[in-house]
């Protein structure tokens, strides 16, 4: 079955906290790689990213320098890049489905969505201006800021960039709502002149090279990952690390 890969940008202030969860119910939420400075703000407490360190649902996870993969229950997986910050805003598995919801605040986030997910279940990336949905599917998401516009050596308007497939995408912006289905080729952006929906900017596709990298651990890791996880809470205790 040949794989839908998407490409999807995201540019927001934000995002809607939402309410803890049962630890039982996670999805195991785990660092499998891991280079440079990244962090994980958990209540309060910074916490210092390495391999095999399991995310809960709240934790704020900032990349600074460094860059993070983080596979999302047993096959979905997203690459945080460097300068980025995102929540872990809901991590749900429940009635055979699962439920998850990542809001960014700034940066790049890569993602692969397994197309084997339970019927039922939802992947979302979600800030107060755009939620987009997906199933299945490979995308990136990119939020910059006023400061990172400086750096960019092309500007990125605030939108969904879709390469291949569709995403499910509401925009809220401009004292309006509306909903769009993005397919292949096809670009929604949010600017001082409204909401457009227009072609794929070429420039967009080279973002897409990074997904061919990204790579879930074998099933049997994964299995050994989640029954320690549900043994060992001790797991869940990391060292706080001071921020340098």
């Amino acid at each position: 079955m040949k794989k839908k890969m998407i490409i999807i940008f995201l540019v927001t202030a934000g995002f809607i906290s939402i309410p803890a969860q049962d630890k039982n119910n996670e999805l195991l939420t785990i660092a499998t790689f891991v280079v440079g400075d990244v962090v994980s703000n958990r209540a309060g407490k910074i916490l210092k990213v390495t391999k095999n360190f399991i995310f809960l649902t709240g934790d704020e996870v900032i990349t600074k320098k460094g860059t993070v993969d983080i596979q999302v229950g047993p096959g979905s997986i997203i690459r945080v890049a460097n300068n980025t910050t995102i929540k872990i805003a809901r991590i749900l598995e429940a009635n055979q489905k699962q439920n998850v919801n990542i809001g960014l605040t700034k940066g790049k986030v890569f993602s692969k969505v397994s197309p084997k997910m339970p019927p039922g279940s939802t992947f979302e990336i979600s800030s107060p201006t755009i939620t987009a949905g997906v199933r299945g599917t490979e995308f990136l998401v990119s939020e910059e800021t006023g400061e990172d516009s400086q750096e960019k050596s092309t500007e990125i308007p605030e939108g969904v960039f879709v390469k291949e497939g569709e995403v499910a995408v509401k925009v809220t912006a401009n004292d309006s709502v509306k909903d769009f289905t993005v397919k292949t080729g096809e670009e929604v952006v949010v600017t001082t002149k409204g909401i457009l929906k227009q072609i794929l900017e070429d420039h967009v596709k080279e973002k897409m090279r990074i997904l061919d990298t990204l790579q879930v651990m074998k099933e049997s890791s994964y299995k050994s990952m989640k029954e320690l996880k549900e043994k060992n809470q001790d797991l869940l205790n990391n060292r706080p690390t001071k921020i340098k």
